[in-house]
């Protein structure tokens, strides 16, 4: 009588349970806002000057291929952001540009990002680059985001047509990560100032590489129509199966927009990891063991001046130290080569103009010259690598032919 009765309870409970969550999810449904869909197309031909008898433009991962028209990216994005309750958004690519950014994860838990054992060893590749979904509270000023999303803070973005050049910098794929799966909480002050934190698997990772959670913490400060920046925080631990090396990085950036026809663009970044710093401190001809603290710094000026509404000059000055080598290897530190001195690394510097022309809205023509230059051979010549199979060129000189369209 009493299982009876017992049963009675739980199925009475069951229903009422049905019925409540059929009610939450009828009216969550009903919040939901239809999706909106565009995207577009981005097509280059690249050229380096150097003709590197790889093919290869050397520290380029979007634009390493040179004498070769690409298929950037054929890109659909999938929106519907609302004001209050729940959205989504989603952006699909296929193309060379996901085979440099393709998150690791993908294929097996021991893929490394952005390494030639890790998925982004092909030239066209499919990748999910965000798929996240929000919550916005109506009585707060409150933001949840969970999924996947692009990065905090910086100059560049993924999308080559958002941003001033057509190439992106060194700080842009060598000192911060592309995109994140996790969630972060935003809170928005009276100030115009917001904050964001959160926890993430990584960088760049689908799943996780170990037990430990990288935090990501971001403010926002809007000032003023004209000028508005940001600065992001970063802390982790990156390396495979290893909880204790830390990964540390802190960005500001800032746009600026002077004049009506003029924007301007500057970002500072340091970074730091414990336990993949090579160097030969004491000139023995041996890598020190443990590795040590590699330490990172990053400059970058970007402009953007509109002669007209259809003609425009984008520019960037970029500076990227590695001391350590701890997120560009040189070369001859991959060859079993270590200079003497603690903490020296590379240094490299780039120069680029972007004249574009914008036909209509949806079709946009663009054109780049980039000089990049650095203190020590970090690239490709045309004979190729030397006998001790190091580049053997400290300048390199590239141009671009970009044809954008949206739709």
């Amino acid at each position: 009588m009493r299982e009876i009765k017992a049963r009675k309870c739980f199925f009475n409970l069951a229903i009422l349970l049905s019925l409540i969550s059929f009610g939450f999810l009828s009216a969550l449904s009903a919040q939901i806002p239809k999706p909106k869909m565009d995207g577009f197309i981005d097509t280059t031909y690249n050229y380096d000057f150097n003709r590197p008898l790889s093919g290869r433009s050397n520290y380029r991962f979007f634009d390493q291929r040179t004498n070769n028209f690409l298929l950037n990216a054929v890109q659909i994005n999938v929106d519907g952001a609302g004001q209050e309750g729940i959205g989504y958004h989603g952006e699909f690519a296929f193309g060379t540009d996901p085979s440099a950014y393709k998150a690791a994860g993908t294929n097996s838990l021991a893929e490394s990002p952005n390494s030639a054992g890790g998925p982004s060893n092909v030239a066209y590749n499919f990748e999910i680059q965000e798929a996240f979904l929000t919550y916005n509270w109506n009585t707060y000023p409150i933001g949840v985001k969970l999924g996947k999303f692009a990065s905090l803070g910086g100059l560049e973005v993924i999308e080559s047509m958002n941003n001033f050049t057509i190439s992106r910098g060194y700080l842009f794929f060598g000192a911060k990560p592309y995109t994140h799966v996790g969630a972060i909480l935003g809170y928005t002050t009276p100030f115009n100032i917001d904050f964001w934190i959160g926890l993430v698997n990584g960088w760049d990772l689908h799943v996780d590489n170990n037990t430990d959670k990288t935090l990501v913490m971001k403010v926002g400060i809007n000032l003023s129509e004209n000028l508005n920046g940001s600065l992001s925080f970063y802390r982790g631990a990156e390396q495979n199966a290893d909880n204790s090396n830390k990964r540390t990085t802190i960005d500001t950036t800032w746009f600026l927009k002077p004049l009506a026809n003029t924007s301007l663009g500057l970002q500072l970044l340091y970074g730091q990891e414990n336990g993949v710093s090579r160097i030969d401190s004491n000139s023995d001809g041996f890598m020190d063991t443990p590795l040590g603290t590699a330490k990172w710094y990053g400059f970058n000026l970007q402009g953007k001046y509109d002669f007209t509404e259809k003609i425009s000059l984008g520019s960037r000055f970029e500076i990227f130290q590695d001391l350590g080598g701890g997120r560009i290897l040189a070369p001859y530190v991959n060859a079993g080569i270590f200079p003497a001195g603690t903490f020296r690394g590379d240094v490299l510097h780039n120069f680029t103009l972007t004249p574009a022309y914008k036909f209509s809205d949806a079709l946009l023509l663009r054109t780049e010259f980039r000089y990049d230059w650095a203190i020590e051979e970090l690239f490709e010549g045309t004979s190729g690598l030397s006998n001790g199979g190091l580049p053997t060129e400290r300048k390199m000189a590239t141009v671009s032919l970009e044809v954008v369209y949206k739709f």
